[in-house]
């Protein structure tokens, strides 16, 4: 059991056949991912073009295959109605205040030499 967890990695381990279930529980929080193209690429087409497949129907609904939740609201979730268990629950959406985001973009140069 455990009390937090990616709903995607239970989703995961039922369509492999495991006995597994999932409660929502409130706040349910929300985290979001991102994808991106290296400014510097050495082929920034390709990268266009992986970027552009990957937020595509065709890859979204690939991805549910692998017990991901997909990203477009035209796209079915695997299996169907996983996000209707979400419904009229509270959500928590992570945000940075302008002062944080700062502190945290500056600690990131430092790191990273930017």
């Amino acid at each position: 059991m455990t009390l937090n967890n990616f709903v995607n990695l239970t989703i995961n381990a039922k369509l492999a056949g495991d006995p597994v279930e999932y409660w929502i529980t409130e706040p349910v929080v929300v985290t979001y991912g991102e994808v991106g193209a290296n400014a510097k690429a050495p082929h920034p087409n390709a990268a266009r073009l992986l970027v552009n497949y990957m937020l595509s129907a065709e890859a979204q609904t690939l991805r549910t295959t692998w017990g991901r939740v997909p990203t477009r609201a035209d796209v079915e979730t695997n299996p169907p109605g996983i996000l209707d268990r979400f419904k009229g629950k509270a959500l928590v959406k992570p945000t940075l205040t302008a002062e944080d985001e700062s502190r945290w973009q500056k600690t990131f140069n430092e790191w990273f030499g930017r």
